[in-house]
């Protein structure tokens, strides 16, 4: 799938995604859609879109036939995302894959397979995680996983080691 056909169905997914939430917060919910968290943000000024809302913007904006396109490329991308997963799994008789994270945005979260990251190191004193993911339903086998892993590497520090403003808020 081509960039421009991702980004689309991304929004597409995105756009669906934020209004159910927003909509299924009920009638005390200041804001019941992403056009009206795109409007507070106007609203809001610099203090209110620290990073920008272009996404957003280009997410409510997109058009009502792109949105149908996405939805059946999404389907696709998940069947294969999941014949690729199980190849990988099952080719190599594997419980668990580490990915990258650009890996798993296009795998295992494409395919709807758990996953969990944990603290793997630091580059340049900032941190990085490493990716595991497995089969549907495997939480608790990536859980047990994860957990090793992180007791074997002792890769996790206090975020009050990396920056004094979290000393209080983070006990070491």
């Amino acid at each position: 799938m081509g960039r421009e056909k991702f980004t689309a169905s991304f929004l597409s997914q995105f756009r669906a995604q934020l209004n159910r939430y927003l909509r299924q917060r009920g009638p005390t919910s200041p804001r019941r859609s992403l056009a009206d968290v795109v409007a507070f943000n106007r609203r809001g000024g610099r203090e209110a879109v620290r990073f920008g809302q272009s996404r957003l913007i280009e997410a409510e904006r997109l058009p009502p036939q792109d949105r149908r396109r996405a939805k059946s490329r999404l389907a696709d991308v998940k069947t294969a995302s999941r014949r690729a997963l199980t190849r990988a799994l099952d080719g190599n008789d594997l419980d668990a894959l580490a990915v990258s994270p650009g890996a798993s945005s296009i795998t295992n979260t494409s395919a709807g397979y758990p996953a969990v990251t944990v603290p793997a190191g630091y580059l340049g004193g900032a941190p990085f995680g490493a990716i595991l993911t497995g089969r549907k339903w495997s939480e608790p086998d990536l859980i047990g996983y994860a957990y090793a892993f992180e007791q074997a590497t002792k890769a996790w520090r206090s975020p009050a080691d990396l920056n004094q403003r979290f000393a209080e808020a983070c006990p070491s």
